[in-house]
């Protein structure tokens, strides 16, 4: 029997909802493999992808009487030095105890920091005298997906107290905020709100193969869709009590207050989520809002 106007109207919206849910798990996966594809290398080895080898020319600092010689480390990577984990877990313990402390929702637990700075896909600009080998400080960062973020995330940042106001932290910054560019210029998400084959053809093309599979180039894509940015942004977490480091991360490094950070929702917390926008074309990270996809009702 011919079908009504209804019955046709209710499976062009069965079939829209069926191909927008589609579109937004192929934009998951996608995503996911570009955090997987920054973080490491692609098979058959696969091991972490060291990022300084592309910005090999950032990794001496001399200045102010410091001479420092910076190097990539991971959990992950052979040779990882015990002795390195209890210095980086000291010095940030020394550093921020009392002021996690004194952070009425927050607390210090030796174990929860340790299970959170030393995961498999955490990556450590690690800087040492460059005469001495002596260790002088290490920033933390990896790359991971904050709600509509993909973000390339700075965990912690700490310097040995003869190194400090120097310019090292500042430097050792300088260098994700670079790594952040670095890794993610090179591959993008493509999604439209009418999810149409032009998108999908486009995600599939960012999923690749399979887990561990390199991202290829993305198609042509058509007018009206919106074209995600991976990895442009750097995102951070600060005390507001840490004064010192506020205004560090504010006045000299540019950073602003993220669209995630309690206060931007009426809650009240102990800490600012701030973050920088890197990418090439200088959006700033405030005007910069990704446009989620949502299925049609």
């Amino acid at each position: 029997m011919p079908q009504g106007p209804g019955a046709t109207s209710s499976a062009a919206r069965s079939a829209a909802k069926r191909e927008a849910r589609a579109a937004l798990d192929l934009l998951e996966r996608s995503r996911a493999s570009s955090v997987k594809a920054a973080l490491y290398d692609p098979p058959p080895g696969g091991g972490p992808r060291d990022v300084l080898r592309e910005l090999h020319a950032f990794a001496r600092f001399e200045r102010a009487g410091v001479r420092a010689t910076i190097t990539q480390e991971s959990c992950e990577a052979p040779g990882w030095d015990a002795a390195l984990e209890g210095w980086m877990f000291d010095l940030t313990k020394a550093n921020m105890q009392a002021l996690y402390l004194a952070a009425p929702d927050w607390g210090w637990s030796d174990r929860k920091k340790r299970s959170e700075l030393f995961t498999p896909d955490m990556r450590f600009f690690v800087a040492r005298d460059t005469d001495t080998g002596e260790r002088l400080g290490f920033v933390a960062w990896t790359c991971l997906l904050e709600e509509d973020y993909d973000t390339c995330y700075v965990f912690e940042l700490h310097l040995e107290a003869r190194v400090q106001r120097k310019g090292l932290g500042r430097h050792l910054m300088l260098m994700v905020e670079l790594a952040a560019r670095k890794i993610g210029m090179q591959w993008c998400v493509c999604v439209c709100e009418r999810a149409c084959g032009a998108c999908l053809r486009v995600a599939r093309a960012c999923v690749g193969e399979g887990a561990g599979s390199p991202l290829q180039p993305l198609p042509p894509l058509p007018a009206h869709c919106t074209r995600r940015p991976a990895h442009h942004r750097v995102f951070l977490t600060v005390l507001k009590s840490n004064r010192s480091a506020y205004e560090f991360y504010m006045s000299r490094l540019k950073y602003n207050l993220s669209d995630l950070t309690p206060s931007r929702s009426g809650i009240e917390a102990s800490h600012d989520i701030l973050c920088k926008c890197v990418d090439a074309k200088g959006w700033t990270a405030r005007s910069a809002v990704l446009e989620t996809l949502e299925v049609p009702h």
